[in-house]
C-alpha cells in the first residue's frame, strides 16, 4: 500500500494506538536509515514524513529506496 499525502507538517493521527513505529521529537516517522524500515515488521516509510520538507525529487528517490 502507498499512503500518499499533500500537508505542511507530519500527522501521525492514523497510526493506531500501542503501534511500533515510532516518532521523532517533530512528529516525522523514525525509520533505519539504510532500510527506511519503521519499528514494524515490513513497514517503510519515506519522504518529508521522514526527514521533514524537501523537493519531489528527494521523496521519489526515498521511496524508490524504501521499495528496493
Amino acid at each position: 500500500a502507498v499512503l500518499v499525502a499533500i500537508g505542511e507538517a507530519p500527522d501521525p493521527s492514523f497510526l493506531p494506538e500501542g503501534s511500533s513505529i515510532e516518532l521523532s521529537t517533530w512528529g516525522g516517522l523514525l525509520v533505519n536509515p539504510s532500510t527506511l524500515a519503521t519499528g514494524a515488521p515490513g513497514v517503510f516509510a519515506a519522504g518529508d514524513i521522514t526527514y521533514g520538507p524537501k523537493t519531489v525529487i528527494h521523496a521519489a528517490a526515498h521511496g524508490r529506496k524504501a521499495a528496493r
